[in-house]
């Protein structure tokens, strides 16, 4: 389904996705009220299983996830800014949206779905260049100024959102490269022609671990199977096929006895790789004394298993530097100017013109800037969240509401 307004001949897409239900009321006015969800959705609700993959994009990774949920060939997906830093070694084990959240914590980047149902991913930082925050942000074309406004213009911060610290933790991970990632302590039994299917979950020195570059499990090296359970009486092994199935963290082996008279035993059955082992932890932090002083210690903590590396900290940092201290979320609404109501999206950037609060943003560029509550600074910004809520039968009575945020441009 598609919902679009339409003014002066000009369409401007609202929402693209599909409906999740219907449901009628009666009465002397019966009506039916249709839910409708976008893309978003499928990635809460869907879970991406995907092994280690070494040196990938975080946009590439979020791709590899769509592809890998059937991400429906009616919806697109696009990236805004340049391509910066890698994951060194990245994984999926959860659902699609959790994952995603990783990345997004990782790299201060973030995904979106716009009105035309398309997936949007967004690096906040520009090649980790930190004089570069706002790269890639769409922009609006026309500004918008107080006088567009209705005239209940509010800051709803409460508080507690002012963060005045925040750390990062460096998740380093290593290569232990060529060794046993699991063996089996059991002997397994298997009737001439039967098949079984067993899970080995990979470990290193007694802790659970990931793996790349797995082995194919080799006869006679990686199993073993004999005519008795303690291992003599006649060699079977060549009577036995065993496949194996990487999922990252374990492997699926399929074990098959071919021999059509004899019961086999699976007397050794492992499977060999590269081990992905956690490193030494540490952490980078930052602090707004001042903001502190005012509103107390809220410390925003990232602990995600992508941040692997004391560089791409670094270069993350800056994008969480720009929430602590005090940044107001700006609520507009507007009302009757069809003409305007339409023409933003969610994460637009926008030239912004509020003279009560102080702001001028006159050029996405910054080259025109009054922002007295960030005084040196060059600040942008951004549509957070848009509602369009009809005030009239006909939908020709709209009232729109938007909450701006700020984002980081320069210094």
């Amino acid at each position: 389904v598609r919902v679009s307004a339409t003014y002066h001949g000009n369409r401007y897409p609202v929402f693209h996705g599909q409906i999740k239900s219907f449901q009628t009321n009666e009465g002397d006015n019966p009506t039916v009220t249709i839910e409708c969800e976008d893309g978003m959705r499928l990635l809460y609700n869907a879970t991406a299983n995907i092994p280690v993959t070494q040196n990938i994009d975080p946009y590439d990774a979020v791709l590899k996830m769509l592809v890998e949920l059937n991400w429906p060939l009616m919806y697109s997906y696009r990236r805004t800014g340049g391509a910066w830093g890698s994951i060194p070694y990245w994984w999926a084990d959860g659902t699609a949206m959790n994952e995603v959240v990783k990345i997004n914590d990782s790299f201060g980047s973030m995904i979106w779905v716009d009105a035309n149902g398309d997936v949007v991913y967004n690096n906040i930082i520009g090649g980790g260049d930190s004089a570069v925050m706002n790269y890639g942000i769409e922009y609006t074309a026309t500004q918008l100024t107080q006088a567009d406004c209705l005239k209940n213009i509010t800051i709803p911060n409460n508080w507690d959102a002012v963060k005045s610290k925040y750390r990062l933790y460096i998740n380093p991970v290593s290569l232990q490269v060529a060794i046993d990632l699991w063996t089996a302590t059991d002997v397994l039994q298997l009737a001439a022609g039967a098949k079984s299917e067993i899970f080995g979950t990979y470990t290193y020195n007694a802790e659970t671990i990931r793996a790349i570059n797995i082995v194919a499990p080799v006869a006679t090296t990686d199993y073993l199977a004999n005519s008795l359970a303690d291992g003599s009486g006649t060699n079977m092994t060549s009577s036995v096929s065993v496949l194996a199935y990487d999922f990252g963290n374990a492997a699926k082996f399929t074990i098959t006895n071919n021999h059509a008279t004899d019961t086999a035993f699976i007397t050794l059955l492992k499977i060999r790789g590269d081990g992905l082992v956690n490193g030494n932890r540490s952490y980078i932090e930052d602090t707004d004394a001042a903001a502190e002083a005012l509103y107390g210690k809220h410390q925003i903590i990232v602990n995600q298993p992508f941040l692997q590396t004391y560089t791409q900290a670094q270069d993350t940092a800056v994008s969480f530097a720009r929430v602590i201290g005090y940044t107001p979320t700006i609520q507009v609404q507007i009302r009757g100017r069809k003409d305007i109501q339409f023409m933003r999206d969610i994460f637009n950037g926008n030239m912004l013109k509020l003279d009560n609060f102080g702001i001028d943003i006159q050029d996405p560029t910054g080259v025109s800037t009054e922002d007295p509550i960030h005084s040196a600074a060059v600040y942008q910004y951004i549509y957070a969240y848009v509602e369009h809520e009809w005030m009239s039968a006909n939908g020709q009575d709209v009232l729109t509401t938007y909450l701006i945020e700020d984002i980081y441009s320069g210094a």
